[in-house]
């Protein structure tokens, strides 16, 4: 889990980089494209009042340096309104008027950081304006926008303002629109694309969080119930020991090296889990025998024998509502079969002996040599080793008392 994590984040960190680098380089290529500079010439005409509109001088040539023309990109209409007398500057006397200038975008393109260029006459004074600022030069004024600096394809502009001239009112007869041209980065097909990808990404992260989160919990409750059947089963454990105090610890030792000779064999994790489960109650049915039979100090006779190889069935009996546990009820009937054929309750040979039965017949015996019993001292190491190699085909399968002499020089078994 803590790798695919960490594989998700290097993921996401690499693809923002992408993304970011992406943008960055689109970003540049569309201001560069956009940084050329157009003019076009825009006619007024005139409504509102009755004046003439005489041609006007072309500014172009004066500032536009270095711009393209471009025709009949713009359209527009002059409104001159509240004319009148103005006194304010003492005895001069000026004719005041307010101008509503309005232009249309006629291109297909959206016009970037456009500027207003006009003719007006000499000695004129602007009062106010709204919706842009303005500075003038040689009787050119020059307007720049407040707001708006972009105008889309089909949009309308309107700038108003009041001038002071020393004749009747001025009609402005056109104007020069300096702009620049070029999608904005958002109107790119590259954004657009990147702008879907980084919405499903986001998308993706969110189902990810929420699946992780889901998967966590999930997996803490599959451990909570993990933990109780564990503790469950070593509570029968523990009441099957109590039968007799030299098999104390017995039955979670013979569990914890069926667990690791599952794994050595290549089994998955949830497959030992069963093999450690069956190692665990693989005697269960030793609650049948009676205790003087079990704590018995010497050699059992023909009947007590019988008696005790009765245990392996009765064992599976009480199993045997215990699906969840895949091979426990033959951990328990099985794992006095002996690879050779010569075992109890039925003589299977070799592979027809189920695996957790072989694997939970290595484990017992070498714990059984490991432990003092009432019958006996146990063994010595040197003994046992020797004794699992001479059992090769005879009770043991041969792979497992092979891995569980690898435990041994390892120093993973006997347990500490």
């Amino acid at each position: 889990m803590k790798k695919s994590i960490r594989m998700f984040l290097l993921v996401s960190i690499v693809y923002i980089l992408a993304v970011t680098a992406t943008l960055f380089i689109t970003y540049h290529v569309l201001e560069k494209k956009g940084a050329e500079e157009y003019y076009s010439i825009v006619s007024l005409e005139q409504i509102g009042t009755d004046y003439t509109i005489s041609d006007g001088a072309i500014v172009s040539e004066q500032v536009n340096i270095g711009a393209s023309p471009v025709s009949n990109a713009f359209s527009g209409t002059i409104r001159i309104s509240s004319v009148q007398e103005d006194k304010s500057l003492g005895l001069h006397r000026m004719s005041s008027a307010m101008y509503t200038i309005s232009f249309t975008n006629l291109t297909n393109e959206t016009v970037k950081d456009w500027q207003l260029f006009m003719n007006l006459p000499e000695g004129y004074i602007i009062t106010h304006m709204e919706n842009a600022s303005f500075l003038d030069k040689a009787n050119v004024l020059i307007v720049t926008p407040e707001k708006n600096v972009k105008l889309e394809a089909g949009e309308k502009c309107t700038v108003n303002f009041t001038m002071l001239t020393d004749i009747a009112p001025y009609p402005v007869p056109s104007m020069e629109v300096l702009f620049h041209t070029g999608k904005s980065l958002t109107e790119s097909p590259v954004f657009i694309i990147i702008a879907f990808s980084l919405i499903a990404y986001a998308l993706f992260v969110l189902i990810f969080t929420i699946v992780s989160l889901f998967t966590r919990q999930l997996k803490k409750r599959e451990e909570h119930e993990r933990e109780i059947i564990n503790q469950s089963l070593k509570c029968f454990a523990d009441i099957i020991e109590s039968k007799d105090e030299y098999t104390r610890g017995h039955y979670v030792r013979v569990a914890t090296y069926c667990k690791e000779l599952a794994r050595r064999m290549g089994l998955d994790e949830d497959e030992q889990l069963c093999v450690y489960y069956s190692g665990l109650l693989h005697d269960i049915g030793n609650i049948i025998v009676p205790d003087p039979i079990l704590q018995k100090p010497g050699a059992l006779t023909d009947t007590e024998r019988e008696q005790i190889k009765r245990h392996v069935i009765a064992g599976e009996d009480f199993l045997k509502d215990l699906t969840a546990i895949k091979g426990i009820t033959d951990g328990a009937r099985y794992h006095h079969e002996r690879y050779d054929g010569m075992g109890y309750c039925e003589g299977l040979v070799g592979n027809d002996i189920p695996l957790v039965a072989r694997i939970i017949n290595v484990a017992d015996s070498f714990d059984a040599m490991c432990s003092d019993r009432s019958f006996r001292p146990k063994a010595s190491m040197p003994y046992i080793i020797l004794e699992l190699r001479d059992s090769f085909g005879k009770p043991f399968d041969p792979v497992i008392a092979q891995h569980m002499l690898d435990m041994i020089d390892e120093g993973v078994a006997p347990m500490k």
